[in-house]
This record gives C-alpha cells, sequence and structure tokens, in this order.
C-alpha cells in the first residue's frame, strides 16, 4: 500500500505546483478508459433529504419508510411515476397563504432560530451521506491497487487521479444539487415567515467549510498520513 500512497500523492502535488506540459498532458488532457461499474454504483447512488415535518412537498413524492424525500443527481423531487419536479420551481408557484391551515386556525409564528434548529438535521443527514460515498470511493480506489498489484500490473498514477478525481467531482456535484435543494427551502420557509433568506446563509458557511476540511481529509487518506 505504501507505493499506492506515494503514487497518489504525487499526482496529486505534480498538478498543485504547475509541473511541465506533459505531466498536465498525462493527467489532465489523455483520456484513460475509466469505465468501472463498482464506481458507478457509488456515484449514482441517489440521496434523500430529512425534510422538518410539514415542509410543503408536490403530491407524489416518493419517500424512504422514515418519511426522507427523494432526489435526483439535480436535485430534483423524484416522484412515485418516476418523473422529477425543479424545487426552485415549484416553492415560487402561488400557494394558499393558509398553507392548508383552516380558516380559524391560529399558528405561532416561529422564531428564527427556532426554524434554523429545525433544518440543522437535515443538512446534518446530508453530510453522512456524502461522506459515506466518499469514503467508499477512497476504499474502491485503494481495493482497486491491491487489485492491480497481486496481479503484477502496471498501476499509472495518471489514470487513478483522473478515474477518482472526476468521481470525487461527481460525487461533489450531486451534494452541491441536494444542499441547494435544502437551501432553498429553507429560505423559502423563512420568508413565509416574513423573515429575511439572509438568515440561511450560516448553513452555506458551514457547508463550504466542511466541504474543504473533507477535501484535506481524504487527500491525506490517499496519502496514506491518517
Amino acid at each position: 500500500m505504501r507505493k499506492f500512497v506515494k503514487l497518489a500523492l504525487a499526482a496529486f502535488l505534480i498538478l498543485a505546483i504547475g509541473a511541465g506540459a506533459a505531466i498536465y498532458y498525462f493527467m489532465k488532457v489523455k483520456q484513460y478508459d475509466v469505465a468501472d461499474r463498482k464506481v458507478d454504483e457509488i456515484t449514482e447512488k441517489q440521496y434523500s433529504i430529512q425534510l422538518p415535518n410539514g415542509t410543503p412537498l408536490p403530491e407524489g413524492i416518493k419517500t424512504d419508510e422514515d418519511g426522507s424525500v427523494w432526489i435526483d443527481k439535480n436535485g430534483h423531487y423524484i416522484l412515485e411515476d418516476g418523473s422529477t419536479v425543479d424545487p426552485q420551481s415549484w416553492m415560487t408557484k402561488d400557494r394558499p397563504a393558509n398553507n392548508g391551515k383552516r380558516p380559524n386556525e391560529t399558528v405561532k409564528k416561529a422564531t428564527v432560530e427556532e426554524i434554523k434548529k429545525r433544518y440543522a438535521p437535515t443538512f446534518s443527514h446530508l453530510e453522512r451521506q456524502a461522506k459515506q460515498q466518499l469514503g467508499a470511493l477512497v476504499g474502491q480506489a485503494k481495493n482497486e491497487y491491491s487489485e492491480k498489484a497481486a496481479k503484477g500490473e502496471k498501476i499509472n498514477p495518471a489514470y487513478f487521479y483522473q478515474k477518482y478525481t472526476g468521481a470525487a467531482d461527481t460525487v461533489e456535484a450531486k451534494t452541491d444539487a441536494a444542499f441547494n435543494t435544502v437551501y432553498l427551502t429553507l429560505e423559502n420557509e423563512l420568508k413565509s415567515n416574513h423573515y429575511s433568506a439572509s438568515h440561511a446563509k450560516s448553513f452555506k458557511i458551514s457547508y463550504e467549510n466542511a466541504k474543504k476540511q473533507q477535501k484535506e481529509a481524504l487527500l491525506s487518506k490517499v496519502a496514506g498520513q491518517s
């Protein structure tokens, strides 16, 4: 595994220090056959989001047994019939002002902190799913290296770099889309309670910081430093 550690770390460092055009070509321009069903199974696994109880949702939306909402790689709601709904378009449609409550029903207005507290578990649930998928990619990369080494096959660091950074980018894009769906839902609830959507920004800042830390942690794992 030590050899894999050095090769993988070298691949990252070569790009980081801007080495020559020939190296750049083999890392980023030359295309390798990186198709792998095992990797696809990881990157194509759909997320579900645990939205707070009472969140307005399209009719016929697909959910897990615990009520988690299914979304596709674009962050769109998945319906039971297989079709999808763009959350942003759906949320901007005109809806009854009472949100389905009885005409004379009095509902206590939630505070900003109460609303944000309701969404904290939703963001945490998404983060756990992302970490699981990225962790699975690291594990698959190490397994593939071990299999190739056991067979005496030549190890190409450029191939590994292109394959697994591409897969990680796919997971990141999917996670960004899922995060944006939750974030839009939170903003929508804040606005429906007559608060500024800017109160949601703390979650976006935390998300961007978490992504940075996760990338550093993954690089450390691949480099055999943790």
